[in-house]
């Protein structure tokens, strides 16, 4: 601290002193320091302005020579560290923008110079009664605003035995990040602490019990903002306010912003604000009363808090204590820091990359933005109880640099040298702080930070205090040079939890030198819990009916809501405790900025608030029925198993032999599996902390239900509920197929293989495929929900010389062996169906693979095999090679039929049995590729916009490209998803996807630094990206660069999709989406996040950006009861009650029939023929799952008069005329709309019902 005679000089010598004395009895002592810094930054700027001009008139020859030792060091440091030098150079500029002005500090020294002679002229006020307190300070300062003390709950009686005053400061000091030279420049400003110590004088030698050293700060405080607002003009600033310091309300601080009127006092353009804290003398009480262990809040204070006279006196009041402990302990982390900084160069620079980092991702105060309370940028989401965060990175840092306090008792060689070194830079400073946080186990390895240089003074405390007291009442524990106080102590669990899980996935991301993770880093908003988490569950905070127990924690942790988290944190953890990695709770900025209030108001009362609990879950495990408990021979555990779980615990023999004490989570089918989590969540609140199950809302419930049918329409359409079964019920179709056609007879070949190619084979069509009700065709299931989807499958045949070699004998061939097998399979099973099929464009070539076998199995269920023939590629590759002899048109068609072929019967069958592999490893793939499809579809890009395999792809890199970060549920996968298409920049960097890696990898292989591509396979596939990007510089083909070790140039399926004007259009959806969400506040009544209306909102188009819309007759649409806006009179209007009832009179009416009709979607084929007479004239949009509309877009460049072309024969598309006629001849035409238009109705009459003109 510094005394009266030290303060000569004001701030200005405090903040410099490069050559510190030492810190002794609680005093500060200044040797003969430099001049003022911020005199000396603006000489340094000076003096390397003139440098560099000498160094600009420097000779040619000069800037030609060896480059210097310094130089080489830097080239070195840049190949081996960053192994970029752009990371190095985007690093140092963004270093740039976060460190402050310090050249722009003058308006702040004068401001701080006058606080100075402010503080050091106040008058004493002499002891008070606490009722007559607040006179006394209006009597001092009359032209003061009327201020209000701040005192805490409990506020102190009237008639308490000890009185209040007043003395002047016994020293002042700056503190915190700004002397120290660590401050980064936050989007809301930088904070300057200012330590204000109040003489021991006004003490007595207990006040450390029973809230009276707080309320005796509070007074010392409202005297100070008393002072500070009857000079507030003299001073150039607004009228000061109180804010609560971190979450605790038992310390309060003031905080002073300037007057923005262009004064000499006038520092706003340093974007700062000062922060004033009370401190006070290190020996005022004896460290041992204030001990975690010891109890400090006794008599008639905790008398109703546990129940009982006397039973108070052994609860341990920690984070009280801790309260008291940290006022003293301002100027010792100051000198601590100090020296740390002094004796390493890029210390400073180590903090400020952690701050960011750390503050991108939720931690620590304040705002994205600084507009204002009611802006959407400014609304951020905060863990709770993490403002200290900056100051606790940077005492990491400074431990890592120190190494850990030697424990007594353990051998020399035990004790944890120093892991950093303080010639590193501040990158690689950051790199180790990351790399510890990431490995180290703070939940079962407590840190004692090492004592620091007796040369500097500082006193310790870890004699007095034991370590064991920390580890006992504390769950994760970082404990401060001094060994006075857990710098952890406001921190929950969960929320140092997920600090080492953002560092884990740091750490993968600096492991990866390939990619370029700097906007990831540091510039990516991870704050939103939405992409963070796999569940968010949004409690309500009880203000009433709270246990004695919670109320005397709440009288220790500084307020109800913290000890109310901290409770239901202890629960969900043991809970969830082996279905759940951890938990965290959060707040938003805006609803922190309660803390802070006018001097002149009441502190705010506490009200009924809402948190937020983010879950990430342990992938399968979190789905499990069962919960096993202890055997009835371990009594005391079964006991607490029984009085945790309540009822619902009972006793179970299982097929073993052991007998436990267990819960069954019954569910009705596989979909309701993922509702177990959320169903422990409620039942544990609601036992344990009496809040209701109905008032905690989770955000992933709301996307349950976008992949089913309406429950009105599944009873009628199904045998089998698909939601109930999942996609068990279609591969046990496949599976029993499977064998029927092995042990099929009488076949020219024998069958050697049957491989799958199908997403509602593999679990990733966005609809369950469900076991059709065949005989309630044309009768009880309407023509609207009458689709029956097909699965693809592959036969391979043995070889034979007996195969043609002849490319159109061997689709003959095909034919034969499908009518032979539709001949033969009905015999084997009886009621099958089995019809040979060809493709609609079978016509176009005589050598393409266009024939299918279409199966339909009694049991409800399609396939659709087609016959793989390896002789046929080769015959292709061998047209498509002969420049000789084939023409450029019979080349360019056998091209085009091999890259059909390969995906078929190569590419499809691969894709699908990787995908499949994949299904079983990541429980959450499946569920979030199905939300992606329907969220893609329901944007009316059906799959000639976006083929589903590449949407798979996509999906499936969340999983194995962010290694810790894999998504444990849907939800969290599809956001996830949502993401990256926001943030992916598609035109400069592809995607490259380990997905052979990631198939070969074993279930024990721990993903925890992601899959990565290999170097050789890594460059080819960045050759084939850039010459891509180069033969295409529109991208109006391939926007999605999606590449896998198979198929390094993103051929198989980036050719079919996105192009460019559609991956671009999907980004801006995405981004609307991200905004969307991360806007969303925490609302009083728990109904905030993504409610049902907001989902759905998600989910539906938009159709502004149409020209015109194509209305089709839902009642003649097969798919119709797929779509999310779909009406369900169309299938309930006329219908019977029960299955066996005939339809009512003026009932439904079938036009299809009672005939199955494998994949019949009259849409899709009138949407497909519409393409193929007008691509060239127009863009249409389709949603294939339920949409009732076409949208349609013309092409500008034919549209309006502006785009006139000139009149040719064989223009290609209908034309009008737009300028008249000259001489007999048409000048101009252009696109004829209302012809176009009128065709289209008449091709599609009784499917179409209106078009309408939007623009």
């Amino acid at each position: 601290m510094m005394s009266d005679e030290d303060m000569e000089g004001g701030f200005e010598d405090l903040e410099e002193g490069e050559e510190t004395g030492g810190f002794n009895n609680g005093r500060y002592e200044d040797s003969d320091g430099d001049e003022d810094d911020f005199e000396d930054l603006e000489a340094e700027a000076h003096e390397s302005s003139k440098t560099t001009k000498r160094k600009g008139a420097k000779s040619k020859e000069a800037l030609y020579a060896p480059p210097t030792n310094e130089e080489m060091q830097g080239l070195r440091e840049t190949g081996e560290l960053f192994k970029s030098n752009v990371i190095k150079l985007q690093i140092e500029e963004m270093l740039g923008t976060v460190r402050p002005s310090y050249h722009k500090a003058g308006p702040l020294e004068l401001v701080l110079r006058r606080l100075h002679s402010l503080f050091q002229s106040l008058q004493p006020i002499a002891p008070q009664s606490v009722a007559e307190c607040s006179k006394a300070i209006r009597s001092a300062y009359p032209a003061s605003t009327k201020v209000v003390i701040p005192f805490a709950e409990p506020q102190p009686q009237a008639d308490v035995n000890y009185k209040l005053e007043f003395e002047p400061p016994s020293g002042l000091q700056l503190v915190g990040g700004w002397p120290v030279k660590t401050s980064s420049l936050r989007p809301q400003g930088l904070d300057v602490d200012v330590a204000v110590v109040m003489p021991s004088s006004i003490f007595q030698e207990k006040d450390h019990l029973n809230f009276r050293y707080h309320h005796k700060r509070a007074f010392y405080l409202a005297v100070l903002a008393a002072a500070i607002s009857s000079s507030a003009k003299d001073l150039g600033i607004e009228e000061p306010r109180f804010e609560t310091e971190g979450s605790d309300s038992k310390r309060s601080i003031i905080v002073i912003k300037p007057l923005r009127n262009k004064a000499e006092t006038d520092f706003s353009k340093l974007k700062a604000e000062i922060r004033i804290h009370l401190a006070h003398d290190p020996s005022l009480f004896p460290s041992g009363r204030l001990s975690p262990s010891r109890n400090n809040i006794r008599a008639a204070q905790s008398k109703d808090a546990v129940g009982g006279e006397g039973s108070q006196e052994h609860v341990a009041t920690p984070h009280y204590n801790a309260s008291i402990l940290s006022d003293s302990l301002m100027a010792a982390h100051l000198v601590y820091l100090h020296a740390t900084a002094k004796a390493c160069a890029g210390f400073a620079d180590a903090c400020r990359l952690l701050k960011v980092w750390a503050f991108q991702r939720g931690f620590g105060s304040g705002a994205f933005s600084s507009k204002g309370k009611a802006s959407q940028a400014s609304i951020r989401r905060m863990v709770l109880g993490t403002e200290s965060t900056g100051f606790l990175l940077t005492m990491i840092l400074a431990h890592l640099l120190h190494g850990e306090e030697r424990q007594h008792g353990r051998a020399a060689h035990t004790a944890a040298p120093r892991k950093l070194v303080n010639s590193l830079s501040s990158y690689q400073l950051f790199r180790g702080v990351v790399d510890w946080l990431a490995h180290h186990n703070l939940a079962e390895q407590p840190v004692f930070m090492k004592a620091a240089d007796p040369a500097l003074g500082i006193f310790s405390r870890s004699d007095k205090i034991p370590r064991q007291d920390f580890a006992q009442h504390f769950q994760r524990v970082f404990v401060d040079p001094t060994g006075s106080i857990n710098l952890l102590t406001q921190w929950l669990p969960g929320s140092v939890d997920l600090l080492q899980h953002e560092a884990r996935l740091t750490f993968a991301m600096l492991e990866d030198a390939e990619t370029d993770h700097f906007d990831s880093l540091f510039l990516t908003q991870r704050a939103s819990p939405l992409f963070v988490f796999d569940d968010c569950a949004r409690i309500p905070l009880p203000s009433t009916g709270q246990s004695a127990t919670e109320r005397f924690s709440a009288l220790d942790t500084g307020s109800a809501r913290n000890s109310i988290s901290q409770a239901i944190e202890k629960s969900v953890r043991q809970a969830m405790a082996q279905r759940a990695r951890f938990c965290t709770f959060l707040t938003t900025h805006c609803s922190s900025e309660d803390r802070s209030w006018s001097a002149g108001q009441a502190r705010p009362q506490g009200r009924a608030e809402s948190v937020e609990l983010g879950i990430v879950y342990e992938g399968a495990l979190a789905l499990r029925l069962v919960e096993h408990g202890p055997t009835p021979e371990e009594k005391e555990k079964a006991a607490d198993f029984q009085a945790f779980w309540g009822d619902i615990a009972e006793l179970r023999r299982f097929k073993d032999g052991r007998i436990l004490f267990s819960i069954v989570w019954e569910t009705k089918g596989q979909h309701e599996r993922w509702s177990i989590p959320r169903r422990i969540l409620r039942h544990v609140l609601e036992r344990h902390h009496s809040i209701r199950t109905n008032g905690v809302h989770f955000d992933g419930e709301a996307l349950t239900g976008m992949c089913e049918m309406p429950a009105s329409l599944v009873d009628k359409v199904f045998l089998t509920s698909p939601e109930e079964k999942g996609f068990q019920l279609v591969q046990s179709a496949f599976d029993s197929l499977t064998r029927q056609l092995r042990a099929t007879e009488d076949l020219p070949l024998s069958l050697i293989s049957i491989s799958a190619a199908s997403s509602g084979l593999r679990g990733t069509s966005a609809f369950v495929p469900g076991p059709t009700n065949l005989g309630a065709l044309g009768s009880r299931i309407p023509d609207c929900a009458s689709h029956i989807s097909a699965q693809d499958i592959v036969l391979t045949f043995e070889s034979s010389g007996r195969w043609p070699d002849d490319l159109k004998a061997i689709q003959a061939m095909k034919l034969a062996f499908m009518e032979r097998l539709a001949t033969l399979l009905p015999t084997k099973i009886p009621d099958l169906q089995a019809h040979v099929a060809l493709d609609d464009d079978a016509e176009n070539s005589s050598i393409q693979d266009c024939s299918a076998l279409e199966l339909i199995l009694p049991s409800g269920f399609a396939f659709r095999a087609r016959i793989h023939h390896e002789r046929e590629r080769v015959l292709l590759e061998r047209i498509v090679s002969d420049q000789r002899f084939e023409t450029p048109a019979r080349r360019e068609e056998a091209a085009r039929c091999l890259a059909r072929w390969e995906r078929r019967f190569v590419t499809g069958p691969s894709h699908h049995a990787a995908l499949a592999t994949l299904q079983h490893r990541f429980v959450a793939l499946s569920d979030t590729t199905r939300l992606v499809k329907r969220w893609l579809t329901c944007q009316m890009l059906d799959s000639q916009h976006v083929p589903e395999e590449i949407v798979e792809l996509l999906c499936t890199s969340v999983f194995i490209c962010q290694g810790a970060a894999v998504p444990s549920s849907g939800a969290s996968g599809f956001l996830q998803v949502v993401q990256k298409l926001a943030t992916w920049k598609w035109r400069d960097e592809p995607l490259l996807l380990p997905l052979r890696a990631a198939v070969l990898a074993s279930d024990e292989t721990p993903l925890t630094s992601g899959l990565r591509f290999q170097t050789e396979k890594r460059t080819e596939a960045m050759d084939a990206f850039k010459k891509t990007r180069s033969t295409d510089p529109s991208i109006s083909n391939r926007g999605w660069f999606i590449a896998t070790e198979e198929d390094v140039e993103a051929r198989h399926w980036g050719e079919l999709g996105p192009s460019g004007p559609i991956a671009h259009s999907i980004q801006q959806l995405a981004k609307g989406v991200c905004a969307l969400l991360s806007s969303i506040e925490v609302s009083a009544s728990a109904q905030g996040g993504i409610t049902p209306a907001i989902a759905r909102a998600l989910f539906t188009p938009s159709t502004k950006a149409f020209d015109f819309a194509i209305h089709l007759r839902p009642q003649v649409l097969p798919r119709y009861g797929q779509g999310l806006q779909s009406d369900e009179t169309f299938w309930t209007a006329g219908a019977s009650t029960f299955r066996n009832q005939p339809l009512k009179a003026g009932g439904q009416r079938t036009v299809y029939g009672s005939t199955p009709r494998v994949d019949f979607d009259p849409a899709a084929k009138l949407l497909a023929l519409l393409r193929s007479l007008y691509g060239d004239s127009l863009r249409l949009f389709f949603d294939p799952h339920g949409g009732a509309m076409i949208g349609g877009m013309w092409n500008p460049a034919l549209v309006g008069e502006e785009h006139g072309r000139k009149f040719k024969v064989g223009l290609g598309y209908n034309s009008v005329p737009v300028h008249g006629e000259e001489g007999g001849k048409l000048r101009d035409v252009s696109l004829n709309t209302k012809a176009i238009l009128a065709e289209m109705e008449r091709l599609g009459e009784g499917l179409i019902e209106r078009i309408e003109l939007i623009k």
